[in-house]
């Protein structure tokens, strides 16, 4: 599976301290995003491939598929 990064401009992978796993509000863990930390400082992001949104398990409570739309509202 493929995993994404990026990172600031001038800031190398090796230059990275820590990777912290993200959380969302809306729910717990699983938001198939680390963040990159140096010095204190987010300077990155990649994807997390062990994460549901990455092995086709979408969540339902933040999925629109599916959901109809109230009459007027689009």
């Amino acid at each position: 599976m493929r995993v994404d990064s990026h990172l600031a401009e001038g800031v190398e992978l090796g230059d990275v301290e820590r990777w912290v796993q993200s959380a969302s509000i809306l729910h717990s863990n699983g938001d198939a995003l680390d963040i990159a930390v140096r010095d204190g400082r987010m300077v990155g992001v990649r994807g997390r491939a062990v994460d549901r949104v990455n092995t086709a398990g979408s969540d339902p409570r933040t999925s629109t598929a599916g959901r109809r739309t109230a009459p007027g509202r689009g």
